[in-house]
């Protein structure tokens, strides 16, 4: 059977999923260690022990040398390549896709401001009306009664002047 990529990308995710292998391989990081090494930590017996270790080393993460009677297992850094690889492509594909989505989002926030500006100038400009309007009635109705009040006063003034005249009281 021949490996492809993806089916190397699929052993070695699958390889990861499982927290047993990940803490296996966070103690590898720190150098080799032999199988007996690696299974301390864990409640695990010697044959699941070397199942995962068989997984890891199938996925291309790990590697056994012999020396002497000791098999000790060693990380192998190209095997992440492929991983790395895959999470930095999806991690740039979806870097682009926020940053899209933050100009998208800038965007509607500066539409919104300037909608929020345009209400408060319109707000603004009726309350600037109202009180024109308002000012003008009240105006219109000081003017309307200082003239009524001015004919009140030319009416009264009239009958005085043109009172006894009219009368007919006067003699000849």
């Amino acid at each position: 059977m021949t490996v492809t990529a993806d089916d190397e990308l699929s052993l070695r995710f699958a390889a990861l999923a499982d927290p047993t292998r990940r803490a296996m391989l966070t103690r590898l990081s720190a150098g080799e260690a032999t199988v007996n090494q690696l299974a301390e930590p864990f409640a695990l017996t010697q044959q699941a022990i070397s199942k995962h270790v068989k997984v890891l080393e199938r996925a291309g993460l790990i590697s056994r040398s012999r020396a002497a009677q000791a098999r000790p297992c060693r990380i192998e850094p190209a095997g992440f390549g492929v991983v790395t690889e895959w999470v930095d492509r999806h991690r740039q594909m979806w870097q682009e896709r926020y940053d899209q989505l933050d100009r998208h989002l800038a965007e509607l926030q500066v539409d919104t401001v300037q909608v929020d500006t345009v209400r408060a100038n319109a707000v603004q400009a009726n309350a600037v009306q109202a009180n024109t309007v308002q000012a003008n009635a009240v105006q219109a109705n000081t003017v309307q009664a200082n003239t009524v009040q001015a004919n009140t006063g030319q009416a009264n003034t009239g009958q005085a002047e043109t009172g006894p005249a009219q009368t007919g009281d006067a003699a000849p």
